[in-house]
């Protein structure tokens, strides 16, 4: 349960705007599009399921968000 609070709280300060050195990008490198918004809805609905059976509803934010095309990894430069 920790660890989707980690996840939700992450997914929260990204579309606030304030990142802190980690932030969810396209894995082909192009600028996040409208899309985004609704895969990281979808995945949070899903890790929030897993979590209820298993503990790491990271790892299951993160295996979602890579099927749909993002990464959760260090952001480029100036964008924080």
């Amino acid at each position: 349960m920790k660890s989707l609070r980690i996840a939700l709280v992450s997914a929260t300060l990204l579309a606030g705007g304030c990142a802190n050195e980690m932030a969810w990008q396209r894995a082909d490198g192009r600028p996040i599009d409208r899309s985004f918004a609704w895969a990281a809805a979808e995945c949070r609905d899903r890790a929030r399921e897993y979590a209820r059976e298993y503990a790491d509803a990271t790892e299951a934010m993160q295996r979602c968000m890579r099927r749909r095309g993002y990464v959760w990894g260090a952001a480029p430069a100036g964008s924080y």
